[in-house]
């Protein structure tokens, strides 16, 4: 029997949209609160998403969300037996602690005074406490020319050689050896979708993270391996006015989503452990390529439901024996780094501990792991999730990476591609979570008696150490751990879990991890570059540079929260630079196809390049530029500048407007091939 053969359906949200134009300042008012009426009633949450459901804790798990009674128009439901389809399914009751949270639905169009007659139940009420209710709103968050396959080929290769890929040879005959892991995307693929080719998710970027992930816990593409990645819908959401859709899913999703998701996750694997033990892995591993944007009132509130109800999820995941990764969130504007900070949620949640037996069962949650498969130690680092930064070819933190952002494990983020399919190169944190995800899954299938800290901590002990230290870490470690970021690389955390161990037999290699390669594996992509020019239809234009600085302008904050990073705009685009001796100033030509569901939607384009130091140069291309982008007749448009000196990276900023008259940004980083 395949262990994914009993059906689950996952839920979970974050918001994938594209970010607002210009840079963010947030702007609540001077108390720093949403201004509506619920304000009369003493530690009520703000109201910032009306429609939006509410989430509460009992003081009890075993009093009735029904709460001594609910005004006309409100109903209630436990949120961990009832959330999602997928729960109603399985017919659970939920577990300990995670039984005292309460989600309380209108079922009519609500205003913020609406909430008012909800929100005075629960403070006349005996059995919950006003200070723990808030509003589970979302949050900001994932033809022809250079999109031909010998690119999208290309470059997958060269992302292989940059992680230090293992490959089906290497792994040898031991792969019949292998534990194989389970691994719960938790993103915008419902667990249906991920399964039934039929059903094409309203966004792909969950099958991007899945088929990363494969791409390296599955060189061979080994059915058990392929089978154990399942999907967890994370977002099912597109607004507040269209009811989610929890097969296909949305761009978007809720605090409480992801609850679910995550949670749905877990019961789902322990369904099938139940149904089937010899057939399902003994191991889970959770991916959340997704953050939070930290832009409402209330929203991270650790007091209140919806952020509780995030954590206790998790921690009934570690209890459980699942070990989670989690991308630490991009910047979705480069030009005002100052105005996305820190880590998204839930990566801040590194700074959190794991709970131990004793908090596990205190919490009601029943105990993972057996003697063989232990979860629980005396490890010197165990936080709750682990955060997971990018870094480009160089060791760079990505362009689009968030200042005070840096979490201790670091990995490949830039044009990550799956050679097993045909999915889009991304560039993000979000690729990050996956490259690290796929490697503890890959490692603990030579090593299923690891403890979940134990593979965490072997893939920093084995990474390359960048000189610098994280910006969060583990708050509970009293052990002095190395806060140095580490980047993972495949082939020398295998190797450190091979050496010396016991279990399944391991390959032969010999391998630790080494410095940035830089460049060096881009020389075929770039070659595919140059012939996909030379075989497209291509129009070149110059262009000056632009002396303006850039503007960060007000906006209002979203209330979604979005998979880091969105689909690209560009996934293939380019900078050549000529070797100085060849130089006749200006002479770098900016080389761009763009994809076409974008076609038609571009209203303008600009170009930030970055040298060594990281300094800014500022392009700004004309109208004549936009309208071949837009041009589906045109494959290749080709804009002559003259590049610093020194460039090192760079990025497109791109300007969209959607069929409602919206308008959005996307910044969108891209390869510079430096020649001689």
């Amino acid at each position: 029997m395949n262990w994914m053969d009993i059906e689950t359906a996952f839920a979970l949200t974050f918001t994938l949209g594209v970010a607002a134009v210009g840079c963010t300042d947030t702007d609540t008012g001077a108390s720093g609160e949403d201004e509506d009426s619920t304000g009369l009633l003493e530690g009520a949450p703000g109201i910032g998403c009306p429609g939006a459901h509410l989430i509460g804790v009992l003081d009890d798990p075993a009093d009735s969300c029904e709460l001594d009674t609910l005004p006309d128009g409100w109903s209630a439901t436990r949120l961990f037996e009832s959330g999602s389809p997928g729960l109603v399914e399985m017919g659970r009751e939920a577990p300990g602690e995670l039984g005292r949270y309460c989600a309380f639905n209108p079922e009519f169009d609500a205003l913020e005074e609406d909430y008012d007659e909800m929100l005075a139940a629960v403070e006349a009420s005996t059995v919950m406490q006003l200070g723990s209710v808030g509003t589970d709103c979302m949050g900001e968050a994932p033809q022809s020319g250079l999109n031909e396959e010998s690119v999208r080929a290309a470059l997958g290769e060269a992302f292989r050689e940059n992680i230090d890929w293992v490959s089906e040879l290497e792994l040898g005959d031991t792969q019949a050896e292998r534990e194989y892991v389970a691994v719960g995307v938790v993103d915008t693929v419902s667990a249906l979708a991920g399964r039934d080719e039929a059903i094409l998710p309203l966004n792909e970027h969950g099958l991007q993270m899945a088929a990363l992930v494969r791409d390296i816990a599955c060189p061979g593409g080994e059915s058990a391996c392929v089978s154990g990645v399942f999907h967890a819908m994370a977002m099912p959401r597109e607004s507040w006015e269209i009811e989610p859709d929890w097969l296909v899913g949305g761009d978007n999703g809720t605090q409480g989503d992801i609850a679910l998701g995550i949670y749905e996750a877990v019961v789902g694997w322990q369904a099938q452990r139940e149904a089937d033990p010899e057939g399902t892995p003994s191991r889970l591993i959770l991916n959340l390529s997704l953050g939070w944007e930290r832009e409402l009132p209330d929203s991270l509130d650790p007091s209140r439901g919806p952020a509780r109800a995030v954590e206790a999820a998790l921690q009934y995941a570690a209890c459980q024996g699942a070990l989670v990764f989690v991308s630490t969130g991009n910047n979705p504007d480069e030009d005002c780094p100052h105005l996305h900070r820190g880590v998204l949620a839930p990566a801040d949640l590194e700074q959190s501990s794991a709970p131990t037996v004793t908090e596990c069962e205190r919490l009601g949650f029943p105990l993972g792991g057996s003697e063989e498969r232990p979860v629980f130690g005396d490890d010197e680092y165990r936080p709750l999730v682990y955060a997971v930064d990018g870094v480009d070819e160089f060791d760079h933190r990505l362009i689009n990476g968030r200042e005070g952002g840096a979490s201790r494990l670091a990995a490949l983020g830039t044009r990550g591609v799956s050679m097993s399919d045909s999915q889009t190169a991304l560039t993000g944190t979000s690729v990050s979570a996956a490259v690290a995800t796929g490697v503890a899954a890959l490692i603990w299938s030579y090593r299923p008696q690891l403890r979940p800290h134990e593979v965490a901590e072997l893939l920093y002990a084995s990474g390359w150490g960048l000189g610098k230290d994280a910006d969060i870490a583990w708050s509970g470690d009293e052990s002095g751990a190395d806060l140095e970021i580490h980047r993972i690389s495949v082939c020398a955390a295998l190797a450190s879990a091979c050496a010396g161990g016991s279990g399944p037999a391991c390959p032969e290699l010999d391998c630790e991890a080494q410095p940035a390669a830089g460049a060096t594996y881009y020389a075929d992509y770039f070659a595919e570059v140059e012939a996909a020019v030379s075989n497209s239809t291509t129009i070149t234009f110059s262009t000056e540079l632009s002396g303006d600085d850039p503007v960060c302008a007000e906006s209002v904050s979203s209330s979604l929260a979005s998979p880091q990073p969105e689909v690209p705009v560009c996934p293939y685009c380019n900078v050549d630079v000529p070797p100085d001796t060849a130089s006749t100033e200006p002479d770098d030509t900016v080389i761009m196809s763009v994809a076409a569901d974008y076609q038609g939607s571009i209203i303008s384009v600009s170009m930030i390049a970055y040298d060594d130091e990281r300094n800014e140069t500022i392009y700004d291309f004309d109208d004549e530029v936009v309208e071949s982008l837009n041009d589906s007749s045109v494959g290749v448009t080709q804009v002559i500048i003259e590049a610093p000196a020194d460039i090192s990276s760079a990025t497109l900023i791109f300007g969209l407007i959607d069929e409602t008259g919206e308008t959005t940004s996307q910044s969108n980083p891209i390869t510079v091939q430096r020649e001689g």
